[in-house]
């Protein structure tokens, strides 16, 4: 009986599309699902053969074994891992391509590391298209069975413009889980602060939909190049094949997540990183998702004016920022964990293929490549972008206040470039009122050590 070489459990769009990408890369693929249709439907396609009987589909591969889980996050992953491990032998190589959660990675990894089963965590971005045609991988976990993994992975990654590969060893435990989950947590401000630029031209310039999308169809050939970018500009020219009307005016403004956003400001504000622009992205989708008052009184708009150039560069230095907090993060992540993360890597994999590719990226791989920073938030190229753009940030505030347009994003970023860049935070009087009503003391700027003041009472 000839083996395969590598199988896949989990035949969804993304799991399909990732067997139909090792195929077409001459790999001979396993692949498992409990629906009969889905395993029958890419079973067509050469070099894969299906099964529904998971000791069949063990049995089916070449050791050590190679299994990629493609199943929701959660409790199916551990369902199946604890499927499999009946039929496993020692060395085989279970790989997570989920979005887990990166705790729940290390956890599996000591559960597996019993019974000599290597298991791999790998955050997978680029959604559908990235698994058919070239994704960005970020696998972790045992070096050496990632490095026996790493031939096919090469195969299913996408490639930059440059020709770098976008995969490489991410580090231990869960760290793969854990940088994509940053990742995600970026789109996730990158997404809002396009939804800003949108809301702004929309309701604030009153241009209309494909006014718009030629404006980010501009935006392509500048330094805000991205994929997001190029979507934002596809999604606005879409018309409703019902209607004849703009499709985007017939979409609900109830927006989704699948978690990743949150758990990335749950580390952060765990360990003290600010992250306002992240958070106020999954804020504002927490926010639609909740009734509101539609019916509140009118607010008189300002005359105010902006400017199209003024609007670009407030939606680049957000986008900078979002992408130094969420650097920021990872670096913390990197300390705390001892993960000794690469962020020269980390960049060059968000090259291509996934979803926050495009120019930044490319810039931050080449400042981290050329001029060896130890932080993005430190970048002298970075600190530059923002300071020659934040009068732009104000004023394209100011518009957005005088329409009564509302842009949480672009308005984070601002309020945090300040705080930043502030002397002498106000936070001097919060002290002060701590101290008072709890007792918690303060530190003084003439003296070193703790303080507590018996505060006067008498204008109580």
């Amino acid at each position: 009986m000839v083996l395969n070489q590598i199988g896949v459990i989990g035949l969804g769009v993304m799991g399909s599309n990732l067997t139909y990408n090792l195929s077409d890369h001459d790999n001979f693929v396993s692949v498992y699902d409990r629906n009969s249709n889905a395993v029958n439907s890419v079973s067509h396609h050469k070099n894969i053969t299906g099964y529904q009987n998971l000791q069949e589909f063990v049995a089916s591969l070449e050791l050590p074994r190679k299994i990629i889980l493609m199943v929701n996050a959660g409790r199916p992953v551990d369902a199946v891992i604890s499927e499999l491990q009946e039929y496993l032998d020692e060395g085989d190589i279970i790989v997570d391509g989920g979005n887990s959660y990166y705790r729940d990675t290390l956890q599996r990894q000591n559960k597996c590391n019993e019974k000599n089963i290597n298991f791999v965590g790998m955050g997978i971005s680029g959604g559908a298209e990235g698994a058919r045609y070239g994704a960005s991988l970020m696998p972790s976990g045992d070096e050496s069975s990632i490095s026996i993994l790493m031939p096919f992975l090469e195969d299913i990654a996408a490639v930059t413009e440059k020709g770098d590969s976008c995969v490489d060893y991410i580090g231990k435990e869960g760290s793969g889980h854990f940088i994509k989950m940053v990742h995600n947590g970026i789109e996730y401000a990158d997404l809002q602060i396009l939804c800003d630029a949108y809301a702004i031209m929309k309701y604030g310039l009153r241009m209309s939909n494909t006014e718009i999308s030629e404006v980010f169809e501009g935006w392509q050939q500048t330094e805000l190049q991205s994929y997001l970018t190029n979507i934002a500009s596809i999604v606005l020219k879409e018309k409703d094949e019902i209607t004849g009307k703009d499709l985007i005016d017939l979409i609900s403004d109830r927006a989704g997540s699948k978690g990743t956003g949150k758990w990335t400001i749950q580390y952060a504000i765990e360990e003290n990183i600010p992250c306002n622009t992240l958070f106020s992205a999954v804020d504002i989708r927490n926010i639609s998702q909740r009734d509101r008052n539609t019916h509140q009184s009118e607010v008189k708009e300002l005359s105010q004016e902006l400017n199209l150039e003024i609007l670009k560069q407030a939606v680049y230095a957000s986008r900078v920022f979002a992408y130094m907090q969420g650097f920021s993060i990872m670096e913390e992540a990197s300390s705390q964990y001892n993960w000794n993360l690469n962020f020269e890597s980390i960049s060059k994999i968000w090259g291509a293929g996934c979803i926050i590719q495009g120019q930044l990226i490319n810039d931050i791989h080449e400042d981290y490549e050329n001029n060896s920073i130890s932080s993005l938030m430190h970048s002298p190229n970075m600190q530059t972008i923002l300071n020659d753009r934040t009068n732009a940030m104000r004023d394209t505030l100011i518009f957005s206040m005088s329409k009564n347009v509302c842009c949480p994003v672009i308005s984070a970023a601002y309020s945090d470039i300040m705080a930043t860049n502030t002397p002498k935070l106000s936070t001097n009087l919060l002290q002060g009122m701590r101290d008072y009503f709890g007792g918690h003391t303060y530190e003084r700027i003439d003296l070193e050590g703790n303080y507590h003041t018996n505060w006067n009472t008498e204008n109580r």
